[in-house]
């Protein structure tokens, strides 16, 4: 299995940052999902669209969650987690900002769908980059406080996107303001990277052929183990 770090916090190169940047980090997956199932859907309804059009639309968002297994060693193989995480960032922004432009009726459905897979698509790179991050720049004595964090960081988010997201849809003039700040709230938590050194992964190697025999090194020996 390829090695991972055990470096303690003082044998780091660096100060370890404090674990709630990975709340800061992490909030736009909770914003995001909290906006489509909550504040999107209400919107719908308002609109008269029918609640199992409503519900197939927040599946579908789901579906990048369930496979982004697959394409999660782009991530840890190519770009740093830095420049994943900011791409992600913006890209996620732009999807829930484009949700506030597309008029809310049933006749716009399969726009919304596309545009809420892929806001969901780019959560996913968001959600590794960081988790990525957390794996190798945060000492085994700091990752229990930080995994707390991070989920904090993924409900609130979601309380944000649902709940923050449905008072200012209801009370602002136009539905565009309300995606628009949400949008402005999930860039802004990559400010975060700052505090961040750039990382070096175990796995990345010179050439990208020893990189993936690596990462299938690691999945295989991870799948040998009882948890696995």
């Amino acid at each position: 299995m390829i090695d991972q770090p055990t470096a303690s916090a003082n044998d780091f190169p660096h100060k370890p940052v404090h674990p709630f940047l990975f709340t800061l980090l992490i909030l736009p997956m909770g914003v995001s999902f909290g906006f489509i199932t909550v504040t999107l859907g209400y919107q719908l309804a308002q609109a008269g669209v029918a609640v199992e059009k409503i519900a197939a639309l927040v599946a579908i968002a789901v579906v990048p969650h369930i496979f982004k297994f697959l394409w999660a060693p782009l991530v840890d193989s190519t770009l740093t987690y830095k420049r994943w995480y900011r791409l992600a960032s913006f890209a996620s922004a732009f999807g829930i900002l484009a949700t506030g432009i597309i008029p809310l009726k049933e006749s716009n459905l399969p726009h919304l769908t596309v545009v809420d897979f892929l806001l969901s698509l780019a959560v996913t790179f968001l959600c590794m980059a960081t988790e990525g991050t957390m794996a190798y720049d945060v000492p085994p004595e700091l990752k229990g406080r930080t995994g707390g964090f991070l989920q904090a960081g993924n409900l609130g988010g979601a309380g944000i996107g649902g709940g923050l997201g449905l008072i200012l849809a209801q009370h602002l003039p136009a539905p565009w303001m309300s995606p628009a700040i949400l949008a402005l709230l999930c860039l802004s938590c990559s400010l975060a990277l700052v505090y961040f050194k750039s990382l070096i992964t175990t796995v990345k190697a010179e050439d990208m052929r020893t990189t993936y025999v690596n990462i299938g090194k690691d999945v295989w020996d991870t799948i040998k183990t009882k948890s696995g």
